[in-house]
């Protein structure tokens, strides 16, 4: 619904005879708020750096969106709140508690751009505070300003987040208390050893608790996800984590892979900006270092503030594209983590003005890249390696279907086709029906003892073993591409 409505706005706004510049476009946009954004540009008239930052946020900010009903919303908030008074329960009793409050607030509220209803008050205290983060505290004085513009300066960290003082609630120290960290010569100015402090105080104050009750509503004020009893999921931690660290100073956005390349789902988690430049990846709530990103990824974007203009000319441009690509604010960066190639593709099928590149989540194919065609030929940049690829087109009835034959981009960079020869068949036999994974190792431990066993008697009392797990299976089942 988001990007229904951006894209009737961008439409709209864009059908004038002289296209306006994008804060122009997004003051009109702004309908009857637009008092509100010029206050805040008039706040700044004689600071040209907090000036550039505020057209920044107000030009970039369509598509950033709130829940309509807020005090609906405030509420079911409020009573989410109020479960932490009862933290001595059981996970069960918690559990039924939640689920009463879910079902007392499942009608859905609208969405509303921001730019209709944020205040000029609440944009320049984050702007203020964002800037005194910056040139003033410990941990951001390496950041240029536009990357500045990125890490710190949003006022948000997710679409539809209450825009209450989360700025000042996750500031104290309760939250990781950095004030003697520059004191220690090592750590002078370091954003990463000032994360690393505050991920210790974030591991603690993560309630341990895993009640999976899941609402109409994603917990988006800030206080509250950090603080709530119901079982957090990567995005949850991530965007809760990220608050936590821009409301310090340090610099953090959050970065997701949409799809594994060899299973169903994807990921997200946070990075921040250190101090030599790069982006160092972590898992949200949880230990600054990880290693989990090694894993073979197709693709890797990162949410950011920003309007991408190739998206906006794709949404623009094309009648229907796949959801991934209707959130006009991310950014690829899988060049950032691994080796990766630009891939040329010439199309047996074309619709429209763009392919997509898919992965296959054991179900269907599902698009990670578009690119935009020129002759019935299309280049996917920045693609990730030993993954199993098929080029796909939206059809006038909005069905992704291939347009060119499936391939495989080899570890070394290399091209190879996997197009379907049915004049030559195999016979395969297969012993796991998915890849096996770190954690399937684990877990095959778990049963190791474990007996299969049958009875006459409910009570298991006259119990025959019919089978002991005495070993796991070991062999590294070989691996291949079934397309």
């Amino acid at each position: 619904m988001k990007n229904c409505v951006l894209l009737f706005l961008l439409i709209m706004a864009a059908g004038c005879t002289k296209p306006p510049g994008l804060l122009e476009q997004a003051l009109e946009i702004s309908g009857d708020n637009r008092i509100e954004l010029e206050k805040v540009l008039y706040h700044y008239r004689n600071d040209s750096l907090k000036l550039k930052a505020a057209q920044f946020l107000i030009a970039n900010m369509p598509g950033h969106v709130s829940y309509q009903n807020q005090n609906y919303v405030e509420e079911y908030y409020d009573e989410i709140d109020s479960v932490n008074l009862y933290a001595d329960y059981s996970n069960e009793e918690l559990a039924d508690i939640y689920r009463a409050i879910v079902a007392k607030y499942s009608e859905a509220s609208p969405i509303i751009q921001d730019l209709q209803i944020i205040s000029a008050a609440y944009l320049t205290d984050n702007i203020d505070r964002a800037f005194d983060n910056w040139q003033n505290d410990n941990w951001a004085t390496h950041l240029n300003f536009e990357e500045f513009c990125e890490y710190l300066l949003p006022y948000k960290v997710s679409e539809c987040q209450t825009l209450d003082n989360w700025r000042e609630y996750f500031s104290g120290s309760e939250y990781g208390d950095l004030q003697y960290l520059p004191c220690d010569g090592h750590s002078w100015h370091s954003a990463y050893w000032s994360c690393y402090t505050v991920q210790q105080e974030l591991i603690k104050l993560n309630p341990k608790r895993y009640i999976d009750v899941r609402g109409q509503y994603p917990i988006r004020r800030m206080h509250s996800l950090m603080h709530t009893l119901l079982k957090k999921d990567c995005d949850d931690s991530n965007i809760a984590n990220a608050a936590v660290l821009r409301a310090k100073g340090i610099p953090a956005m959050i970065d997701f892979t949409p799809l594994w390349p060899n299973r169903n789902s994807g990921h997200a988690w946070c990075v921040i900006l250190d101090n030599t430049g790069k982006n160092r990846p972590f898992q949200g709530l949880d230990v600054l270092e990880n290693s989990y990103y090694a894993t073979p990824m197709a693709k890797v974007f990162r949410y950011c503030y920003a309007i991408n203009s190739e998206l906006l000319d794709l949404n623009m441009s094309e009648k229907s594209v796949p959801a991934l690509f209707r959130n006009i604010h991310v950014t690829d960066v899988t060049d950032e983590y691994f080796h990766t190639d630009d891939v040329t593709v010439n199309l047996d099928v074309q619709h429209g003005q763009y392919a997509y590149l898919s992965v296959f989540n054991n179900a269907r194919w599902r698009p990670v890249r578009w690119g935009k065609t020129v002759d019935k030929k299309v280049v996917f940049e920045n693609m990730g390696r030993d993954v199993a690829y098929l080029p796909l087109c939206m059809t006038e009835e909005q069905q992704l279907v291939p347009a060119a034959p499936p391939f495989i981009l080899t570890l070394s960079g290399k091209i190879k086709s996997a197009a379907p020869d049915i004049t030559q068949r195999q016979t395969l036999k297969l012993t796991r029906k998915y890849s096996t994974f770190r954690f399937s190792s684990w877990a095959a431990k778990l049963i190791l003892g474990a007996k299969f066993q049958a009875a006459n008697r409910a009570d298991f009392s006259d119990a025959l073993t019919l089978h002991t797990v005495r070993n796991t299976a070991r062999k590294r089942a070989s691996f291949c591409w079934i397309l």
